[in-house]
């Protein structure tokens, strides 16, 4: 029988939206797009969602990072060149963070470079969890997507 992890895995596009404040602030903080608003509704709305849940971001500025390491305020778009140039670069990090853990589910969010950047670390994803997803189409299907996913098997009010 394969025991499948209680701890699920959401890697997750920066944001052209962040907030202003001076000096360092947690990435998840920084960013202020619609997806981080909808991640930090589901942690105040779904019990144990936060505990439970590993959050990386796909940062077109510092590359994969945890949602927890503080950066500063900074203005760089992710593009199909520099998705390109990342994507070692990413797979090298993704496989350093990961390491043997093992997750119950992965969720890949954000748009096609975003994509483009994970594509080399997607089989290491896929190898350590019980299902690998990529949300599709636009902006508002992926975020319908996310939602969803955010309160897959909990008791949240739909």
């Amino acid at each position: 029988m394969l025991l499948i992890p209680d701890v699920d895995l959401l890697i997750m596009s920066c944001s052209a939206k962040k907030r202003l404040d001076p000096g360092l602030l947690p990435a998840l903080e920084r960013y202020d797009g619609v997806a981080y608003r909808v991640l930090k509704k589901a942690f105040g709305e779904v019990a144990g969602l936060q505990e439970r849940l590993t959050v990386l971001i796909v940062s077109a500025e510092f590359g994969l990072i945890p949602a927890t390491r503080p950066i500063p305020w900074y203005d760089r778009s992710m593009n199909a060149e520099r998705a390109r140039a990342m994507r070692t670069d990413v797979a090298r990090t993704a496989r350093a963070m990961i390491g043997d853990r093992q997750f119950g589910r992965v969720l890949i969010t954000g748009g096609k470079h975003y994509r483009a950047a994970l594509v080399d670390g997607i089989p290491l994803l896929a190898q350590r969890a019980g299902t690998c997803t990529c949300t599709s189409g636009g902006i508002g299907v992926q975020l319908g997507q996310l939602h969803a996913w955010l309160r897959e098997g909990s008791a949240a009010p739909s």
